[in-house]
C-alpha cells in the first residue's frame, strides 16, 4: 500500500521490514516537512550496523541543504498504518528533538 493518508504520504508500500514516509511536524517551533524512514531494527542490523550499533529503538534526525530527514528504529518485523501513527505522534510530541541520534526503550541485546 502506498499512497496518501491524513496524516502522512507513504513513498514506498507499507507492510515491510522499512517504509519511507512524508509528513509535516514541527522542528525548532517551525513547521517542516519530514522526510521519514520507519526501519525494523533487523533490518537496521543488516543494512546500518555501521551507523547503528546497538539493539534499541532510536530517532536518527539530520539536516542537510534544508532538508529534514528522520530515521526511525523500532523493535518491530514489519511496518504498518498505526505503527506509522504511532511514530508520527511521538516525533510531534518529542520536545527537546534535535540533530543526532536519540536512543529509547530498552537495550534489546
Amino acid at each position: 500500500m502506498t499512497g496518501n493518508s491524513t496524516q502522512y504520504e507513504a513513498i514506498t508500500p507499507l507492510g515491510n521490514a522499512c517504509v519511507q514516509i512524508t509528513f509535516t511536524g514541527d522542528f525548532n517551533n517551525t513547521e517542516i516537512l519530514w522526510h521519514a524512514e520507519l526501519c525494523s531494527l533487523e533490518y537496521v542490523a543488516e543494512h546500518y550496523a555501521n551507523r547503528y550499533n546497538k539493539a534499541q529503538q532510536f530517532l536518527d534526525v539530520r539536516i542537510e541543504n534544508n532538508r529534514h530527514e528522520i530515521r526511525i528504529g523500532l523493535a518491530l518485523r514489519i511496518i504498518n498504518h498505526a505503527d506509522i501513527l504511532k511514530s508520527i505522534i511521538m516525533v510531534r510530541q518529542y520536545k527537546l528533538l534535535k540533530s543526532g541520534i536519540h536512543w529509547f526503550g530498552q537495550n534489546l541485546a
